[in-house]
This record gives C-alpha cells, sequence and structure tokens, in this order.
C-alpha cells in the first residue's frame, strides 16, 4: 500500500511540473525552442503528427483552416512534427501548403514526457492547466474547441 501510495505521490508531482515546465522542441533552423505555459487569457494549442501518419493527414488540413480564422493574440496554434527528420518534415509541410508554426520533436521527449501513445495527439495548455487528447478532430470539432478556447474568427 505505501509503495501504491508513494508512485502515486510521484505521478501527481510529475504531473503537477509539467504544468508549469516548458516543453523543448527544435526549430526547423535547428535552434532549441521552447513552448511554455500561457499567459493570462491566452491559450496554446500543440499538436503532434507525422508525414507517415494517415489519421494526421487528414486532421492537418482541418486544424490549418480552423486556426486559420483566428485572430492572433489569443490561442497560438503550433504543429509538432515527431520523429522525423528537418528535411522531411519541411517538405511535407511546404508541399501541404501550411502556414501553422513548425517545430520538431526529433527524439519524441516532449510527447513522452505528456503521456502520449499514438498519433495525432493534441495539448491543450491554459491558465487552468494541461489536457491532452489523440484521435483525429475534424473541421466542426476544431472549431469548437478554437472557440472554446477563445477563437475570435476573422471571417
Amino acid at each position: 500500500m505505501k509503495r501504491v501510495l508513494l508512485a502515486a505521490l510521484a505521478l501527481l508531482a510529475l504531473g503537477l511540473a509539467a504544468e508549469s515546465t516548458p516543453l523543448a522542441f527544435v526549430s526547423l533552423a535547428g535552434k532549441p525552442t521552447e513552448l511554455g505555459p500561457p499567459g493570462q487569457g491566452e491559450a496554446l494549442v500543440v499538436h503532434f503528427w507525422a508525414s507517415w501518419c494517415p489519421t494526421c493527414q487528414l486532421e492537418l488540413p482541418a486544424l490549418e483552416k480552423a486556426a486559420s480564422v483566428c485572430r492572433t493574440g489569443t490561442i497560438q496554434v503550433v504543429a509538432v512534427n515527431l520523429g522525423e527528420d528537418r528535411e522531411t518534415a519541411d517538405r511535407y509541410w511546404k508541399e501541404g501548403g501550411y502556414t501553422l508554426p513548425l517545430l520538431l520533436d526529433p527524439d519524441g521527449h516532449a510527447w513522452r514526457k505528456l503521456g502520449a501513445t499514438g498519433l495525432p495527439f493534441n495539448l491543450i495548455w491554459t491558465q487552468a492547466g494541461l489536457r491532452t487528447f489523440s484521435g483525429e478532430h475534424d473541421l466542426p470539432a476544431w472549431r469548437e474547441l478554437l472557440d472554446e478556447l477563445g477563437c475570435r474568427s476573422t471571417e
């Protein structure tokens, strides 16, 4: 019983630390980049994907379109390629015509730190804390989520 309690406390401490600890990524230029807790009234959406993931191929255009109508300032949406080299991620991004900021998690450190086990994987980070979810979201689901986070449409 004591071991179970200690394990639960360790996991709780890890979760609380993750709520305030920036996540480390790499930019396309190869520079270390961190994403941290958003400011008051702001939200950060981090979408993990890979070019070989068929569900990601369906979801990325929906996320791009949903995020494109949000005025900047309150919501930052960032796409993070998981485990692929810079050239592969960059080529896929350019061929798809995507405009969202693109970062890399080449070794999957941030992805694993968040407890992810599959793709696509999403992190929503607000002042209230972190929440994650896996699986495909279509355009209406992304629009609903971004509206909930404070997206003010430019349409």
